[in-house]
């Protein structure tokens, strides 16, 4: 049975890795889609259906975004939580940026302190662990679990 801490262990090996819009392979390239994708497979995940998180899904979206496509996507393969409340470890938010609910996070903490592990193309460029600020808190529109997932 896979658990949450799992979830984020597994997160944390994608760190470091440089972005790369639709990269799935730690340390060579990962997005955010990437991201989420490659802890589903690496974790043997499947979603709502019953169908595997696999790498390779999603081949062909846009670099800059243009719609809902990753707020739309986990709502049809993960499981919906109540938005409102602490997001907690191993939770994966769609988050709006500036106006387009295109990204995707994984929640994690430190000793209790909200971070975010998330892939982003600004800054360093690479999947990089920080506080899940206020700032980025503001932007969630949507806050998922991967199916099966335990405490």
């Amino acid at each position: 049975m896979v658990k949450t801490a799992d979830i984020v262990a597994c997160a944390r090996q994608y760190v470091g890795t440089p972005f790369r819009h639709q990269g799935r392979i730690a340390g060579l390239g990962i997005d955010c889609v990437g991201l989420v994708l490659c802890i589903g497979e690496d974790l043997g995940l499947v979603d709502r259906e019953g169908i595997p998180f696999r790498r390779l899904d999603y081949p062909n979206y846009a670099a800059q975004p243009t719609d809902r496509f990753v707020l739309e996507e986990l709502r049809r393969r993960a499981l919906t939580q109540p938005i409102g409340r602490e997001i907690e470890p191993g939770e994966i938010t769609a988050i709006r940026i500036p106006h387009l609910p295109c990204h995707a996070a994984v929640a994690v903490d430190r000793a209790g302190v909200h971070y975010m592990i998330h892939a982003y193309d600004s800054g360093p460029r690479q999947c990089v662990e920080h506080i899940l600020s206020q700032a980025w808190r503001n932007r969630v529109v949507g806050v998922f679990r991967f199916p099966g997932v335990t405490a």
